[in-house]
């Protein structure tokens, strides 16, 4: 059975000091063993994820690893996601 490997990685930035600090998070998605994926994305609870858009990631060397990075604010203590799989208009499913 083909497994995706799921890597997410936590870069922290330290800010000046009256400007609000940002975590950044670097999603990585392997899906070099998978055949016929179209593309990958994700949707989340906190800003600038939401559960109605997907924010696709992107395989730039054509490689089947797909990468996106985003920045929350520090103060968020949780964010729930999900990957979804598919062309980037229909986003055939979830992973």
């Amino acid at each position: 059975m083909n497994r995706i490997i799921l890597i997410l990685t936590f870069l922290c930035v330290n800010s000046f000091a009256f400007a609000q600090e940002n975590v950044f998070v670097k999603l990585k998605v392997d899906a070099s063993s998978l055949k016929g994926i179209k593309g990958f994305g994700v949707r989340g609870s906190a800003r600038p994820l939401s559960w109605e858009k997907t924010i696709p990631l992107e395989d730039d060397d054509k490689d089947g690893i797909y990468e996106g990075y985003l920045s929350f604010p520090s103060t968020i203590e949780m964010v729930e996601y999900k990957y979804l799989y598919g062309d980037k208009k229909t986003n055939l499913g979830v992973g």
